[in-house]
């Protein structure tokens, strides 16, 4: 069976490369909501012509980073709508592939959990948002790696790049790094109670790992 191709997949490279790097900044809140992405302009920061910026931000529209209006190209703008509705259905899409998960996070992934969980916690101490981000990611990674439900996991991901948009936006409000890591290291967890309930059944290794938590 052919693979089918993505709009990423099918860009030049150089065109997905200025679109990674423009998605980032975006994600990051570099870029501002409605700020106006001029390709002259783009061409000359990135050191590209005009034609792999066009299709950058081309893709980046279809994936709801950018929106093409009256003032030309810009960055999509965030509606505290359209935040409060993703956040519901994250919510609800989280908490089933997470106990899902639950049952099949093994012990090494546990261990990988552990660490990133330290790592996150040094961060909300130095109040590093964006890095505190990246290991939030790997540390949600570890649980969508072991749900069995990959269409469950494929919804999730589909509901796209603003999302991940939304959640650096959130955690850079006072107060949410903190309470983001309480709300992991939390028992009443699902996946991470279940896990290691496992973990301290299933044998010396296990419960190993389960001490370094």
């Amino acid at each position: 069976m052919t693979k089918k191709k993505t709009p990423r997949a099918t860009a030049s490279a150089r065109a997905y490369d200025l679109a990674s790097r423009l998605e980032a900044e975006i994600i990051s809140g570099k870029r501002k909501p409605r700020e106006r992405l001029i390709e002259l302009e783009l061409a000359s920061a990135f050191g590209v012509s005009r034609a792999p910026v066009r299709e950058a931000l081309r893709m980046l529209e279809r994936e709801g980073l950018v929106s093409n209006g009256p003032r030309g190209v810009q960055v999509a703008a965030i509606t505290a709508e359209e935040v409060t509705d993703t956040f519901e259905i994250l919510a609800y899409l989280e908490e089933l592939y997470t106990s899902r998960a639950a049952p099949h996070i093994r012990a090494d992934g546990l261990a990988r959990m552990q660490r990133l969980l330290g790592e996150m916690g040094h961060a909300v101490e130095v109040h590093d948002v964006h890095h505190y981000y990246n290991l939030n990611l790997q540390f949600h990674g570890v649980v969508r790696d072991a749900c069995p439900n990959r269409k469950l996991v494929h919804l999730l991901e589909n509901l796209g790049k603003q999302t991940l948009r939304y959640r650096h936006l959130a955690m850079s409000l006072p107060g949410r790094l903190r309470v983001s890591i309480e709300e992991h290291r939390s028992p009443r967890n699902t996946a991470f109670a279940a896990a290691w309930t496992r973990a301290a059944s299933a044998g010396p290794s296990s419960r190993r790992a389960r001490a370094r938590w």
